[in-house]
């Protein structure tokens, strides 16, 4: 038999009255959430991870829980810089193909490359200091000017430090 309940305002959750016996208990992750590392420490205070299977003596067992991480987005678009001025003005295109690098607080680098509209993003980032490096597309110079005003529409530049704090970040 499967028994589903949902967690309370304080992620607590029971399932009352479970016969003695093997019993699998699954947390499903929330949409923007990550589960974190488990079984890291202290069981009554670790997570267990998102599938655990218990045996079930006839006692309660309030140490079978699940953590997650809220996770945020980061990315931006490429563009043509026609003028050289460093802002995306209306009539500047985006440049598909170019590899953009994600180096994570880890150390651990993640590539993707531009869309046909010049877009990128990463997903699923918890909060943390990150390194975003863009190549330099054949046939095109670098960035010239970098950080000229409105950070939706300015250049930040060919290597830029970017710190996730509870927010995704769609202006680099």
């Amino acid at each position: 038999t499967t028994e589903t309940v949902v967690t309370d305002e304080n992620g607590y959750y029971e399932f009352p009255n479970v016969p003695n016996g093997e019993s699998t208990i699954e947390f499903k992750t929330p949409d923007g959430y990550i589960p974190t590392t488990e079984n890291v420490g202290d069981d009554t205070k670790d997570s267990d991870g998102t599938k655990v299977t218990v045996n079930v003596d006839g006692k309660d067992d309030p140490t079978i829980d699940s953590g997650f991480i809220k996770v945020y987005d980061l990315g931006d678009k490429v563009w043509f810089d026609e003028d050289k001025d460093g802002i995306q003005d209306t009539n500047e295109s985006g440049i598909e193909g170019v590899t953009v690098t994600l180096t994570k607080p880890d150390g651990t680098t993640v590539t993707t490359t531009t869309d046909a509209n010049g877009n990128y993003i990463f997903t699923d980032l918890p909060n943390g200091d990150y390194v975003v490096t863009f190549e330099t597309p054949d046939g095109y110079n670098g960035p010239t000017v970098v950080n000229t005003g409105d950070d939706a529409l300015d250049s930040d530049g060919q290597v830029v430090n970017v710190t996730i704090q509870d927010a995704d970040d769609m202006t680099i």
